[in-house]
């Protein structure tokens, strides 16, 4: 191949350079910074609802990737079986839970799970019913969350007597995939008649 020095030549190279140049910067210049299509469509998206109250947290959902899910389906299962050192692998370091009765408690991967092992071993079994799991995340802070619904059946250690309890929790996971924050919710199961 050889290189052609005209003038002609070095004119169509300098008109075609500024073409690609034009061509490339104008396709750059639209692009959104949010990969995923569906996050950039609900952030133009503007909520005309007139709900009765303005959110002090937020008002914009969206369904999350299942992961976050999966593992807390395995630390529920985890729990029932009493096997709850597979579980220390999906906690970050720090961590916060608040409890039904008021109870919080903030501290290290090391010291909560402590405290839910201590807890745990009040019962000789227990055994989750699992009604509904859903992973969802804000698409205006980006959190990741996952809100639970199950029945727990347990059997005091101490005592022999079998109970239930209806469970709502709602557990929140950074990007790693590791628990930050769980807020539960219980009641007593009504009795059949």
């Amino acid at each position: 191949m050889s290189f052609n020095s005209s003038k002609k030549y070095q004119t169509n190279m300098k008109k075609l350079f500024l073409f690609f140049t034009i061509v490339f910067f104008s396709c750059n210049s639209n692009k959104n910074e949010n990969a995923n299509p569906i996050i950039a469509a609900s952030d133009k998206t503007q909520d005309t609802t007139g709900y009765a109250y303005k959110a002090t947290y937020s008002s914009s959902f969206e369904m999350d990737d299942p992961t976050n899910a999966k593992i807390l389906l395995q630390m529920y299962k985890d729990w029932d079986n009493n096997t709850l050192d597979n579980s220390t692998q999906y906690l970050a370091d720090t961590l916060s839970f608040h409890f039904p009765d008021g109870s919080r408690w903030n501290g290290t991967k090391d010291s909560i799970w402590k405290m839910i092992k201590d807890y745990r071993n009040i019962y000789t079994i227990v055994e989750n019913k699992v009604d509904a799991w859903l992973p969802f995340r804000t698409t205006d802070k980006h959190d990741h969350w996952v809100a639970i619904w199950a029945r727990e059946y347990h059997t005091d250690k101490a005592t022999g007597k079998l109970d239930s309890t209806d469970i709502h929790e709602v557990w929140a996971f950074n990007n790693d995939h590791k628990v930050t924050f769980l807020s539960q919710y219980d009641g007593l199961l009504a009795e059949k008649k």
